[in-house]
Parts: structure tokens; sequence; C-alpha cells
């Protein structure tokens, strides 16, 4: 588990740590209304490109089964079919996603005269979104090397995209602020996948010949099969990416001060989401071998060792943030009213760690078991919850009713996947797809 976990731990953290220096960036040169632009073009690139995350988790549960059945034969189709995805759904984003970028940050503003929050926002977005193709792509890669359990190198191609990206965003974004750091990080996607694209399917990947390949990527089957499960996960991760764009949008209502100090809370919230998710990681790989072999025994041992190093490495964030978290927050922005409003709900974003391990743990195991249905409707489920803690803590607590909305989202997260886990132990067919 540790060494599938750690280096999949290190590259995520990486990602959040890259999300801080643009924030510490855009927070020293511009004003406190850029951070919440940069706040609202990320949500809205999020929700358009990280809403196909799916290319990355069905592909992790669907070779890490193949591996466990010793399919080496039906590798190579399964890694071109989310890569011909995702040319395809990110050329399209990319033709449309000008014309709707000013109108749905506009509305999430909720105010048309707030026009420099608007039109930083946009241009944050804009920038960002011509490398998304090559994000898409960069997924189905990611998700070959994960469920290949090349975790290490999947930590280099994730901390190389973000050493190019973080070298460029420094580089252009102390130039040209905002949209400098919009263009970094596509030209860094657009770097990554030239690079490993090119190692992964001419080094990496098992040969096929080209007959055999170009008759598999004709099977109506495979492809229905696979459809079916990406629409799934599909559905759960636009749920998602939604429930966080609800929080930005009620937060930019409270004002540009609240939004930007929502803002730097929520990086604390990626930061040990990612760290955590580095055993989901391991999880997911293992799960979906021993699933893959039909190994019962295996699977349960996995599920408790994930749990046991998922909760204690939680009460070690929650402490290093209960400790240094207002140390953190003044790297990232001078500006006091922004430092003085996060301060003010500090304590949520310090608890979050405890209350969000179990969820980011069992979602490794529905993606190692490919149970991409239970992950749907618990995501449902969990916000409808969180729409209802919305509606009724806000009008008694503000934004403090907020955070706590977002914490009963998350708890609820991992109540609603219980069933589905010990049912996957017990089942005798439990290496499936639904």
């Amino acid at each position: 588990m540790w060494s599938l976990s750690w280096p999949a731990m290190i590259s995520g953290l990486s990602v959040p740590i890259l999300g801080l220096i643009d924030t510490a960036i855009v927070g020293r040169i511009e004003t406190p209304v850029a951070l919440g632009a940069v706040a609202l073009g990320s949500w809205l690139f999020d929700m358009l490109y990280w809403s196909f995350g799916f290319l990355r988790m069905g592909t992790t549960g669907l070779i890490s089964q193949a591996r466990g059945r010793q399919d080496l034969q039906g590798m190579r189709p399964l890694l071109m079919r989310p890569l011909l995805i995702g040319l395809f759904a990110g050329v399209l984003i990319v033709s449309f996603g000008a014309l709707v970028a000013p109108k749905v940050i506009q509305l999430m503003v909720g105010d048309p005269t707030q026009v420099t929050l608007i039109n930083k926002g946009v241009d944050y977005f804009t920038a960002r979104m011509y490398g998304g193709p090559a994000v898409l792509m960069n997924y189905a890669l990611l998700g070959w090397l994960l469920g290949m359990g090349q975790a290490k190198r999947a930590l280099g191609m994730q901390l190389g995209l973000n050493v190019v990206n973080g070298c460029l965003s420094v580089w252009w974004g102390l130039s040209f602020g905002v949209i400098g750091v919009g263009w970094a990080s596509a030209a860094s996607q657009w770097l990554t996948l030239g690079y490993w694209g090119r190692d992964i399917w001419l080094k990496r990947c098992p040969p096929l010949p080209f007959e055999t390949l170009k008759l598999a990527l004709k099977d109506i089957e495979a492809w229905r099969t696979l459809i079916s499960l990406n629409v799934n996960l599909w559905i759960r991760t636009c749920l998602l990416l939604g429930s966080f764009g609800l929080l930005n949008a009620i937060g930019a209502r409270f004002g540009a001060l609240t939004l930007s100090a929502n803002a730097l809370l929520f990086h604390l919230q990626s930061l040990q989401a990612f760290a955590l998710d580095g055993f989901a990681h391991g999880t997911e790989i293992m799960i979906g071998e021993q699933l893959g072999a039909q190994n019962k025994e295996g699977y349960r041992k996995t599920l408790r060792v994930g749990f046991e190093c998922t909760m204690v490495t939680s009460v070690m964030i929650a402490f290093i943030y209960f400790v240094g978290s207002e140390q953190i927050l003044s790297l990232l922005t001078h500006h006091e009213a922004i430092l003085n409003e996060a301060n003010q709900y500090l304590a949520w974003a310090i608890v979050s760690p405890l209350f969000s391990a179990p969820c980011f743990l069992l979602d490794g195991v529905m993606i190692g078991a490919v149970a991409s249905t239970a992950m749907r409707n618990s995501m449902l489920i969990s916000v409808m919850t969180l729409i209802l803690g919305v509606f009724l803590l806000i009008p008694i607590w503000g934004n403090h009713g907020l955070w706590c909305a977002f914490i009963i989202f998350m708890i609820m997260r991992f109540i609603t996947l219980i069933p589905t886990t010990f049912r996957l132990g017990k089942s005798r067919g439990i290496s499936h797809i639904g």
C-alpha cells in the first residue's frame, strides 16, 4: 500500500502546491478582486475539464483489473479508447468554451456591475482552455500508469507537469498577471502530453498488431460498456464539481472579500484532499487487481490497511493545520483584510481532513471495482444533502453555515458508499462494471 501510495501522494500534493504558487503570484501582484476572479475561472475550467476525470478513473480501474486477469492483449485498446474520447471532447470544448465563459461567470457573480471580477475570470479561463485537449488525454495516460501499478512513473509525469507549470507561471504570471498564469497551465499540459504520450505508447504499452488494434476499436460492445461506465462517472464528477461551484457562487454573494477568503481556505482543503488521495490511488490499484483475480481475502485486507493509513494521515494533517495554517495563509497574500476574513472560518478547514478522509478512500475502492453506478448514486444523495444544508444553515450562520453544509456533504459521501463496499467483499462475481 505504501509503495503505491507515496508517489501518488507526492504527485497529488504538487497540484494544490502549484495552485498555491499561482494564488501567491496573483495575490501579490494583483488586486484582491483578482483572487476571486481566479477562483471563479478555475471553477469553470474544472467544471468543464475535471468532469472528464472518468478518463483517469475508468482507465485505472479497467487496466488494473485487466492486469489482475493477465490480459496483456487488451491493454492497448483500453488506452486508445479514452485517448480518442479525450481528444474529441477537448476540441469540442475549445470550440464553444469562449462563448460560454462570460455568461457563466457573470451568472456566478450575480452582479453585472462587477466588471473587473468578471473580465479577469474570463481572461484566466480562456487562457487555460487552449490546453484542454492535452488535459483530457493526459488523464488517460495517467490512468494507464496507475492501473499498471507504475506509481513512480505516474509521479514523474505529474511532477514534471507541475514543475514546468510552476516555472512558467512565475515567468509569465509576473509579466502578464492573471492571463499569464492561465497560459502557463495550457503550455505545460501540451509539453507533458508530447513527452509521456510518446513514452507510454511506444515503450510501455504491450505491443499489439495494428490490424488487431483496429478490430478492437471497432468493437461496438466494448465502446458501449466503456460509455456506460464513463457516463456514470461523468455524472458523478459533474455533481461534485457543481457542488463546489455552488459553494463558490454563494461565497461570491457574500462579497468579494468573503469569496477571496474562502478561496484561500479551499486551497487548504485541496492540499489535504490530494495528500489523502495518495492512499485512495494505492487502494484503487490494489482493489482492482484483487477483484480481477477474484481474491476476496485480498480485497478485505486492502480495505483495512487503506482505512488505517488514511485516518492516521488525516489526524496528522489536521494537527499541522491547527499549528501552522495561519502562517500558510500569510504566504499567499499580504492583504490583511482577506487574512482577517479567512481567520474567522479557519476552524472548518482544520477539522475538514477528519471528516473528508473516509470518502476519499471509498472513492478509491469504487474506482478499483469500476462500481460507477454506486459512485453516481452516492454523489446524487450527497448533493441533495448539501443543497438542503445550504438552504437551512446559511440563513442562520451565514458563511459558517456554508462550511458546515460542506462538512455534512463530505460525511454523506462516505456513508452512502458503505453498503457497496461491504457487498463487494461478499459477492461471488466481485469483478464487475456497474
